[in-house]
């Protein structure tokens, strides 16, 4: 059975990580000792949280003003997890449990590794991170064929979407956020904010092969 959207968005609200991947994704608990790593004088607390096919997750704790790590801490904090488990992903918290942001690297030979990060605050819906995190369902019936590197593969492919410009992102909150109030007949807010998203890709994809000239052009062009 497919994950539940709006399950996973609760778990996300509540911080609830290690229910969220081993009931609604199939991962498996993670039982190892706690990691310590220190950056730039500061220590920092991973904690094992689940695990497929030794692709590992961690959490880890709040810098020492119970704020989520800037990114080049991070940065710093996963070179030092690599040498752990080399295929990982880190979700950082903050001590009021208001923010927290997921971070993957992207590896390939001869390339400098790329960062992919997504942070959630507390009065996000958390769609689009919900979304993603489908992808990284795990069935009965596929554990027969995994492994490391089929789960590396299937992180990478929820994971890995190439960083839009801020001013096409600016331009889609601003329109999907025009969007929501012409939705009529749907009452609850994650669900009309699911409801604009795919709408907005659609409409998109349309424009975008019009333009192409696939399509043929009337005086109701886009």
């Amino acid at each position: 059975m497919a994950p539940d959207r709006q399950r996973i968005q609760q778990y996300l609200k509540a911080f609830d990580f290690r229910t969220l991947f081993i009931e609604e994704l199939g991962w498996d608990t993670l039982r190892e000792a706690p990691l310590n790593i220190s950056v730039d004088g500061q220590s920092y607390t991973l904690r094992s949280l689940v695990e497929k096919r030794g692709f590992k997750v961690y959490t880890c704790g709040p810098d020492a003003k119970g704020q989520v790590p800037s990114s080049a801490t991070m940065h710093k904090i996963e070179r030092e997890v690599t040498r752990h488990a080399y295929e990982h992903i880190i979700i950082y918290v903050d001590a009021a449990q208001e923010n927290q942001a997921w971070q993957w690297i992207k590896r390939e030979p001869g390339k400098p590794s790329a960062s992919r990060l997504y942070r959630l605050h507390s009065n996000q819906s958390g769609e689009l991170l919900s979304q993603k995190l489908r992808e990284l369902a795990f069935s009965i019936e596929e554990e027969a064929q995994l492994g490391t590197t089929v789960v590396a593969a299937r992180v990478r492919q929820a994971l890995d979407a190439e960083r839009v410009t801020k001013r096409f992102y600016d331009r889609f909150q601003k329109e999907h956020a025009s969007f929501l109030t012409f939705i009529e007949g749907i009452s609850a807010q994650s669900d009309r904010e699911w409801y604009a998203s795919p709408m907005l890709n659609r409409l998109m994809f349309v424009y975008f092969i019009q333009k192409k000239g696939l399509l043929a052009t009337s005086k109701y062009s886009l």
